[in-house]
């Protein structure tokens, strides 16, 4: 029981999280992703996890994608796309990496964030911002110890993202994974 229990808050709470998300903002995320040269996740934390998945995906479709900080991603380029995860939007890393790139290449920086004053916000092109909770509701979920809302609600939304490409770009990926997104 408290595992449906913690389930069923942690869906609720995710439900509040996302329900803000514009649809041109998500249409225009995945023009931005499926007209750049390359894409580059960015995230800091537990956002970095989420930043690697979503690159992960983006390969297994067929786009170029790094996450930066392996060894092997190079360097960005003008045409290139940078995609950051950052549930503050002030991770350091994030925040310096971002700035460094805007003034020395000028890439497409895409943010998605609980945070739409942060600095990440004000340094991208596009911006994409999950709901911030207010410290009473950030109490009450901890107390319902389902913690890193922001990256579950993001692995929920970056699936969702990659669905609509699968059907953008009439790939069927029925045959290769067993899910039908022809909804």
């Amino acid at each position: 029981m408290l595992i449906q229990s913690m389930i069923k808050y942690a869906l609720e709470d995710m439900k509040k999280l996302i329900e803000h998300i514009n649809d041109d903002d998500v249409n225009e995320l995945i023009e931005i992703i499926l007209t750049s040269n390359n894409i580059f996740t960015l995230g800091s934390g537990f956002s970095s996890y989420v930043a690697s998945n979503f690159t992960a995906k983006l390969v297994r479709r067929g786009i170029t994608s790094y996450a930066i900080g392996n060894v092997s991603t190079p360097a960005v380029e003008k045409e290139d796309c940078i995609i950051v995860f950052s549930k503050s939007g002030e991770s350091q890393f994030v925040v310096n990496t971002i700035n460094i790139a805007k003034e020395k290449i000028n890439p497409k920086i895409i943010s998605i964030t609980s945070n739409p004053n942060s600095s990440s916000s004000k340094l991208s092109d596009l911006n994409i911002h999950m709901k911030k909770f207010g410290l009473n509701e950030e109490k009450n979920l901890l107390m319902n110890k389902v913690p890193y809302l922001f990256e579950l609600s993001s692995e929920l939304f970056i699936d969702v993202v990659i669905a609509i490409i699968y059907r953008r770009t009439e790939y069927n990926q029925t045959v290769s994974f067993g899910y039908d997104y022809s909804i």
